[in-house]
């Protein structure tokens, strides 16, 4: 998520060069560009060709383009010569939003001369079956019935706010029945509002567990705060009457911390980390656990502990897959400089 934020941070990053602006157009954001008439170019005086574009939909695009598309679990970007459009089935909203974030890290990247291949190469991921080529009848996955009910989100970092923007995106028919545990103690910082998709500068120095409550209660989304430290005395409470959730969802930026997650008593734990140095801070690594291969949290593979359906899970919304129909949406071109 942090090349979202790239307006923000761009006069430390590049503080002799115009940097991208997510809206190139003045005076007009994306949204009037996503509002343009069905099928219809986005024209504005202003437009620059030498400009970038991502392009959505079925919108005419030119060789600076990279449409973006998704189709069930899978995710693809690339050069607008190289990319066609997939049908697009609206399994879950996960596959768009990472069609979107590879978009825009190849501008980032390519605008920075990070990267040569950036902007020139296809990208596209299967979010159900990760390493899959998507061609395969596997990548696509299946759609989802179930949605969490409770879930714990340990870190409210940029990682941390990256997983509430995203559960925020999922059809949940009624989100006041949904309930997330949060845990930080940290205050929301500057660096914090460049990198957190969910900080704005008013908000600091408030502490993260109210700046995240403050947009999920504007969403409907009932919490749960803990505001201090997660270390090796937490236990996850398994009796009634306050049974905490069994899934989490992990941020942490310190693997001593993560050590902890082994003995705090979840049945699964995704848990992510992104890279701090120059060489490797657009890697990203994906753990859970229990881990298979080391056998770790094998005790938590007993039935106090196991995920169950549905009474840890509610229904969301009709998944929107009408095999063969495009979604009403015809398609916007959004240009960065």
């Amino acid at each position: 998520m942090r090349e979202l934020r790239a307006r923000a941070c761009r006069p430390r990053c590049w503080p002799s060069r115009g940097a991208p602006a997510p809206v190139a157009w003045s005076g007009h954001d994306a949204a009037c560009c996503v509002r343009g008439r069905p099928g219809g170019r986005c024209n504005h005086p202003e437009r620059d060709p030498a400009r970038r574009a991502l392009v959505l939909g079925d919108a005419p695009s030119d060789g600076k383009a990279l449409p973006l598309t998704f189709d069930g679990w899978i995710a693809q970007v690339g050069p607008a010569e190289r990319t066609q459009r997939l049908p697009e089935r609206e399994y879950r909203s996960p596959a768009g939003v990472l069609a979107a974030s590879l978009a825009v890290s190849e501008l980032f990247l390519s605008f920075g001369d990070i990267s040569i291949e950036a902007g020139r190469r296809v990208l596209a991921m299967s979010l159900w079956a990760p390493g899959t080529d998507i061609r395969d009848a596997s990548a696509l996955g299946l759609p989802v019935e179930y949605l969490p009910k409770s879930l714990w989100v340990l870190g409210l970092g940029h990682l941390g706010n990256a997983y509430l923007w995203s559960l925020g995106t999922l059809p949940y028919a009624d989100p006041a029945n949904v309930t997330f545990f949060l845990n930080d103690y940290d205050a929301v910082e500057d660096e914090n509002v460049e990198t957190c998709i969910l900080s704005r500068p008013n908000d600091a120095p408030g502490l993260k567990t109210r700046v995240c409550d403050a947009w999920l209660a504007r969403r409907g989304f009932r919490t749960r705060l803990m505001e201090r430290a997660f270390d090796g005395s937490f236990r996850r409470r398994r009796t009634e009457p306050a049974i905490d959730p069994a899934l989490a969802l992990c941020g942490f930026d310190s693997n001593p911390v993560r050590r902890d997650l082994e003995t705090a008593g979840f049945a699964r734990v995704v848990e992510c980390g992104l890279g701090s140095t120059v060489s490797n801070f657009d890697t990203l690594s994906l753990h859970t656990l229990p881990n298979p291969r080391s056998g770790t949290m094998s005790e938590n593979r007993s039935s106090p502990n196991r995920l169950q359906r549905p009474t840890s899970m509610v229904r969301g919304e009709a998944a929107l897959h009408a095999t063969g129909q495009r979604p009403c949406f015809r398609g916007a071109i959004i240009c960065f400089t």
